[in-house]
């Protein structure tokens, strides 16, 4: 709000400025979600559907969902430019060239450095506004909304950290290996750190993959794991995921890809996963992360 107004010198300006960075930071996570779930399915550079994925703005998307991407942003551009006094055409074609070109060449994600928001958002804005004098626009105005663009989408994607402080309390029953390694202060290790079993076949793969699973399950709710996760009587910890350095994925993308699956236990698989507000973390959790809130009988 305040840059738009600060940029323009008017309350309109401020109020383009709210909206622009307000509509481009939601795709930037509504894409960024996608990129989490085809992360967790990737094969080999492909969805388990057979799409290709590609790194766009920092996420790994399909064809498909980089033109989507980009379409989002054009049209947000265009509308932009329409409150903004100008025409959606020139604002379209600028936030869409914008997107296009800053997405496979500007650097992206949320712990950029200082200087990299600083090259981005000049970089942007020159792309931008060019983009706009070529359409027949004024530079002014798809400079700006190119550095929008960089600041609340690309710069700024849902990353692990929000994640994490989002679903930040998750509880896990323990086995009686994670008990005698959490006794001994060396946090707790999943069956096989150096696994690359998807999250997907975690859930719904049955015990002939836990063995080789790289994943530790929690949840967000004490009573499920309460009442049905607990394994052992070894006892129960709370971890603070913002202490937790490694990867986490959330019951919002976990196996997804099995809930049309003609299989039925897959599909299952994926219910009881959201019904149990799931969330995996990837390799070891550190003792620092943990609290031990039920003793058990060990």
């Amino acid at each position: 709000f305040a840059a738009g107004g600060i940029a323009t010198g008017s309350l309109r300006g401020a109020l383009v400025g709210a909206f622009t960075g307000a509509a481009f930071q939601q795709i930037g996570q509504h894409f960024n979600t996608k990129g989490i779930f085809n992360k967790t399915g990737n094969r080999y550079g492909y969805t388990l559907s057979g799409d290709k994925l590609h790194t766009f703005g920092g996420n790994l998307l399909t064809s498909g969902q980089i033109t989507q991407q980009i379409a989002s942003h054009a049209v947000v551009g265009g509308v932009a430019a329409e409150l903004a006094g100008g025409k959606f055409g020139h604002g379209f074609f600028s936030a869409g060239v914008t997107k296009g070109l800053g997405g496979a060449f500007l650097p992206s994600g949320s712990n950029l450095s200082t200087g990299e928001i600083v090259e981005g958002t000049v970089v942007s804005a020159v792309i931008g506004g060019t983009a706009s004098e070529i359409s027949g626009g004024k530079f002014g105005n798809g400079a700006g909304t190119a550095a929008f663009q960089f600041l609340f989408n690309q710069a700024s994607n849902s990353s692990q950290d929000e994640l994490k402080e989002k679903y930040r309390t998750v509880f896990r029953a323990l086995t009686p290996e994670q008990r005698a390694s959490f006794d001994n202060g060396l946090g707790i290790f999943a069956r096989n750190r150096a696994g690359t079993l998807s999250p997907e076949l975690h859930i719904g793969g049955g015990s002939e993959f836990a063995g080789g699973s790289p994943w530790i399950s929690t949840s967000t709710q004490l009573l499920v794991v309460n009442g049905g996760y607990s394994v052992s009587n070894s006892g129960v910890v709370m971890i603070d995921l913002t202490k937790v350095p490694g990867e986490v994925v959330t019951f919002n993308t976990i196996g997804e890809a099995w809930y049309n699956a003609p299989d039925v236990y897959f599909k299952l698989a994926y219910i009881r996963s959201v019904w149990a507000q799931e969330v995996l973390i990837k390799g070891h959790v550190p003792q620092e992360a943990m609290q031990l809130i039920d003793r058990g009988d060990k």
